[in-house]
């Protein structure tokens, strides 16, 4: 980057430091020289400079954004602004998907179990997926919320399931949704799910609870 004559002052929140170290390393920079390459892009350093005639110095000093010999105040780029990298997009992926209701992500399942979840108080959710109208299946290892429509749609689908090996059923099943796998595998764990050599795949209704006041 060259070496630096001037420097800006700035504060930020300890997680906003951590995302420009990450993407500065991504990058294979420097914070400093990260954030000179920013101001360079997105006119920065000319922003800074202007708040700083309205405000004065500030008096927190946590970082500096360096900025190179040449023009203090380089011109807004007209260029398109950088790609997205496939880190960002992750990070962002990974956020609006924190931001899902359980209910959304019971919809995308098929099934919600309290082991998989990362809850603070899972079983709190699970009831609360209860009350919404899933239904709940509960066993000595786990506990599990179903979708009502793939549940009901996997009974529809059952007896067009001949393979009596489960691991066999379940790949059949995937083919159609695999909503449909993760609830019988499930259901299967329970010991509610079992093999009936006439009658075929067949669910005990004894250990389904209907959620939703039923």
């Amino acid at each position: 980057m060259g070496r630096y004559d001037r420097y800006y002052n700035i504060t930020v929140r300890r997680e906003v430091y951590e995302e420009l170290r990450r993407l500065a390393e991504a990058h294979g920079l420097s914070v400093p020289d990260f954030l000179a390459l920013v101001a360079k892009t997105y006119d920065l350093v000319g922003a800074l400079s202007r708040l700083t005639e309205v405000l004065g110095k500030s008096q927190y000093v946590t970082g500096n954004i360096p900025v190179s010999q040449g023009n203090p105040n380089p011109p807004i780029a007209t260029s398109n602004p950088p790609p997205v990298t496939s880190s960002t997009t992750s990070a962002s992926t990974a956020q609006q998907k924190s931001k899902r209701s359980a209910w959304e992500i019971l919809e995308e399942r098929g099934v919600s179990c309290v082991s998989e979840m990362k809850a603070k108080d899972p079983d709190s959710v699970m009831d609360k997926l209860a009350e919404g109208g899933a239904y709940v299946v509960s066993w000595d290892k786990d506990r599990c919320a179903i979708l009502p429509e793939v549940y009901e749609g996997l009974l529809k689908l059952l007896p067009e399931v001949k393979a009596s090996d489960p691991e066999r059923a379940i790949t059949l099943l995937k083919a159609r949704d695999s909503r449909y796998a993760r609830v019988f595998r499930v259901l299967y764990r329970a010991g509610a799910l079992y093999y009936d050599r006439e009658e075929g795949w067949r669910v005990d209704e004894e250990f389904i609870e209907r959620g939703g006041g039923e």
